[in-house]
């Protein structure tokens, strides 16, 4: 996740940045933040970025205009989120699909709740792509309920089929920890948004199917799951 965060106060930059990144590494997602001090620093590198974390009145080209032309340009691909003094912003941000507006000074659970808001918004977006058969599967995450390993294949089980791909488990498991995923046993990873109900010994998922816990996996993925849901 690329995060771009611009505001003429130095110090603001550093704390948004610390704030978030502090915030996200405790979800275990990777991340780049990026700090600028003008707009004109951050215009032509707009296309790196996924998160524009900005300050709405700065010198020169106000957040509004530029808001305004980064949403002619990628439309909700990008999302934006106003940093301001001033709340009555917020008739004018709709104009252009801001996300939400933080009002300074910065309040740590205020910016919190906006990041949690966005993950959801930005894992509900993320699909997976995988080679099965000759052909490139695009997958929606939240079509996923596990991922099994089965001798050298790995099945990748949705509601209503199973995509078959060479890849290992493993790789899996580094790419989608970050979206709520966790290895619960040597052959399974699972999509814990899809989780019923669970003892030490079997997992049961939405659609009824049942996987097994690993002994020793137990203890740390009930510490994950409660995390998940505060």
């Amino acid at each position: 996740m690329k995060i771009a965060i611009c505001d003429d106060e130095r110090a603001v930059c550093d704390q948004i940045k610390n704030l978030t990144q502090a915030y996200l590494q405790t979800k275990g997602i990777q991340s780049e933040c990026k700090t600028f001090n003008a707009y004109h620093q951050l215009q032509g590198q707009e296309s790196e970025f996924d998160l524009f974390l900005m300050d709405y009145k700065m010198p020169g080209i106000d957040g509004l205009e530029f808001a305004r032309t980064l949403f002619e340009k990628y439309g909700e691909k990008k999302t934006i989120v106003f940093i301001t003094a001033y709340p009555e912003i917020v008739y004018d941000v709709f104009e252009v699909r801001a996300y939400r507006f933080l009002v300074k000074p910065i309040d740590k659970e205020m910016m919190n709740a906006v990041l949690d808001a966005y993950i959801d918004r930005y894992r509900s977006q993320y699909y997976l792509s995988v080679l099965s058969d000759r052909r490139t599967e695009v997958i929606p995450l939240e079509d996923i309920l596990y991922i099994e390993v089965m001798r050298k294949d790995c099945m990748i089980v949705l509601a209503d089929r199973t995509v078959v791909c060479k890849r290992t488990i493993a790789t899996f498991e580094e790419e989608l920890k970050p979206f709520d995923f966790y290895r619960v046993h040597r052959a399974y990873l699972v999509n814990m948004r899809k989780i019923r109900s669970y003892d030490s010994r079997i997992i049961q998922l939405t659609n009824g199917e049942k996987v097994f816990m690993g002994p020793k996996k137990y203890s740390a993925f009930c510490k994950a799951y409660i995390k998940l849901l505060k």
